[in-house]
């Protein structure tokens, strides 16, 4: 099965950077370019990064694995980063794996919003 490419576009105002996805994450070495986007937008030094996912059309493990890394290396760096327009099956992948809201900031990673405050609860990442 032949699979579109993944292109990968960035835009950086200020200390904030939106990385748009278009194609398919199925492999390692897209997952891989993902993530080296992310990285040099963080050694630029942005603080808040958005990945809009609306011209994603397939996903796999590898490709939520490497969102999952974009976010930890965010918070590594003191930026925040989140997901934004996952649409259909995306959208659909995300909250069977209990992430959709983690990646979209609606819940914070290592919160459970039903714990009471100063109680992490852990965060599972598959690897």
């Amino acid at each position: 099965m032949m699979s579109q490419a993944i292109q990968i576009s960035e835009r950086w105002i200020g200390r904030r950077a939106q990385v748009r996805i278009s194609g398919r994450i199925l492999s390692g070495s897209a997952a891989g370019r993902l993530l080296s986007r992310v990285r040099e937008a963080l050694r630029r030094g942005m603080r808040e990064l958005t990945i809009d996912l609306a011209g994603l059309t397939a996903i796999d493990c590898s490709g939520i694995g490497a969102l999952l890394i974009c976010l930890q290396d965010a918070e590594r760096h003191g930026a925040t980063l989140r997901v934004a327009r996952s649409r259909g099956p995306i959208r659909n992948m995300l909250a069977q794996s209990s992430l959709l809201d983690i990646l979209e900031r609606k819940t914070l990673p290592g919160k459970d919003p039903r714990r009471g405050a100063g109680q992490d609860a852990p965060l599972w990442v598959p690897v």
